[in-house]
């Protein structure tokens, strides 16, 4: 992984959860009007910035940067490795098979279970989006950990995307509760448990407009899918000293 993504994720994880930590702040001292909103989001901003420069990524010595430079030309010559292999070919494909079935199977009908829909099929190509995932990871090959990453996703994402209308009842008070926080700055009584979740789906909607409903269907998911196999990769890296990720794709 390159320090620029690295510092890309580390970066991203910082200021969601200062975003998380000063909005709830904001929120339980005062309200989350707009005014607020802008305040905690500037200060989780500059605490990332400071964060990341005093903690995570220091300045840069001279000996770093003629290790740089004593790399470059061998980083040079590895770029014909981002060619695609067979097993990159096999995983594209049978990843988009397998997201193909689960559409097919989108609903919504009351089931018992997500399994009732989905074509038989989902699960022979979704065996191969594994197999030839697993074996990127064991021969080394370039995108692994992104790979790792589309596994999650996919595993991640079956309820939310068969049950159209979502599944159980939680999430439509949930969204009622986010909804009532934008337009009146608070509700009656404050909910500790969930004021991170109900502040982050907040910004996110205020910086992207995409519906309410739809970021805290997703929000689970899909940050589950991009920091879960990073940091699991991050841990293995400085605490096995390995960066094959064979033994967590497994």
């Amino acid at each position: 992984m390159s320090k620029n993504l690295e510092k890309t994720y580390f970066f991203s994880l910082t200021l969601i959860t200062s975003l998380v930590i000063f909005g709830s702040i904001f929120y339980w001292l005062f309200n989350f009007s707009p005014i607020s909103q802008i305040i905690s989001a500037f200060v989780a901003l500059v605490f990332s910035f400071i964060f990341m420069k005093k903690l995570v990524c220091p300045g840069i010595n001279k000996s770093q940067i003629l290790v740089k430079t004593e790399h470059s030309t061998k980083n040079s010559n590895e770029i014909k490795k981002y060619k695609l292999r067979p097993s990159h070919l096999i995983f594209i494909i049978s990843f988009c098979m397998s997201w193909l079935y689960l559409l097919l199977a989108r609903t919504d009908r009351a089931l018992a279970s997500p399994w009732e829909l989905i074509s038989p099929w989902f699960f022979i190509f979704f065996f191969l989006t594994t197999l030839s995932a697993l074996t990127i990871s064991y021969r080394k090959l370039k995108f692994q950990l992104g790979i790792f990453s589309l596994l999650f996703f996919t595993a991640s994402l079956v309820a939310v995307v068969i049950y159209s209308l979502g599944y159980g009842f939680d999430p439509f008070i949930h969204e009622a509760g986010i909804k009532a926080i934008k337009a009146l700055g608070a509700i009656s009584p404050k909910t500790l448990y969930y004021t991170g979740q109900y502040v982050l789906v907040i910004f996110i909607n205020q910086i992207s407009y995409i519906p309410i409903g739809a970021i805290n269907q997703f929000l689970v998911p899909i940050f589950s899918a991009l920091f879960l196999p990073f940091s699991l990769y991050f841990w293995q890296k400085n605490s096995l000293k390995t960066k094959n990720i064979f033994p967590l794709m497994a």
